[in-house]
């Protein structure tokens, strides 16, 4: 599924993290490790960080993380999703961002 936006265009989706800055590239994110090594920051790494890249206008997360670790009695977390427009050298673009906040309750948490 495609967004429609103009060509090169696509979406950064920050899962309970910050968004990079206007004008800062995904790229910014990696540590030094990634940005000695070839093809990183990959999809896979970015995904470590809750960072995802997507042309499309949904996305599916198999897991999120845990935002409630060392808090033994709550099992109601806050999630915040973040989107931003990226570049097709997947730079931010203008300020404009789309967040949703929203609560994820755990089972089997004890």
């Amino acid at each position: 599924m495609t967004s429609g936006l103009p060509a090169g265009i696509h979406f950064g989706v920050f899962v309970d993290r910050p968004p990079i800055r206007p004008g800062h590239a995904i790229s910014a994110l990696a540590d030094q490790q990634c940005k000695r090594t070839p093809g990183c920051p990959s999809p896979d790494y970015l995904q470590t960080l809750g960072v995802y890249i997507t042309e499309g206008t949904s996305l599916v997360f198999d897991t999120l993380p845990d935002t409630n670790a060392g808090k033994h009695h709550q099992t109601k977390e806050t999630q915040r999703v973040t989107v931003i427009y990226l570049d097709s050298q997947n730079r931010r673009i203008s300020e404009s961002a789309f967040a949703l906040e929203f609560f994820l309750n755990r089972r089997g948490t004890s």
